[in-house]
């Protein structure tokens, strides 16, 4: 992995081999990172009908998911197992977020997951 700089020699780059030798650019390698600014990223949300009320615990706590991102999040970070009926979910979730399936058929995935994980639909209110 070598250093060098881009045509205008502001922001140093790093060049690592890539396949059958050729040079790939990677990320900004940065001493400081002033120059670098964070681009905010706005996301469109997905609505996926009405929104689905789960139970989340025995103490009657609830979480409302109106948005298609709102179940992947849990899936991903706040699932509380780690099964088939998960996985399936979850795959189903990402697939119609890149337009590849049905919104429909991830919400139906997302409530089998929600009920192997012990999750009880809730009233809405």
């Amino acid at each position: 992995m070598g250093i060098d700089r881009d045509e205008v020699g502001a922001i140093p780059f790093c060049f690592r081999a890539g396949r059958h030798g050729v040079a790939k650019q990677c990320l900004p390698v940065c001493a400081g990172r002033d120059h670098l600014k964070r681009k905010t990223l706005r996301m469109m949300e997905i609505q996926w009908g009405h929104p689905m009320v789960l139970m989340t615990s025995h103490d009657g706590d609830t979480e409302r998911f109106a948005t298609i991102e709102k179940a992947r999040y849990w899936l991903r970070r706040r699932w509380p197992v780690s099964d088939g009926a998960r996985h399936t979910a979850l795959a189903k979730v990402e697939s119609a977020m890149e337009c590849m399936s049905s919104v429909e058929d991830a919400r139906q995935a997302f409530l089998v997951a929600a009920l192997s994980a012990g999750f009880a639909p809730a009233c809405a209110g």
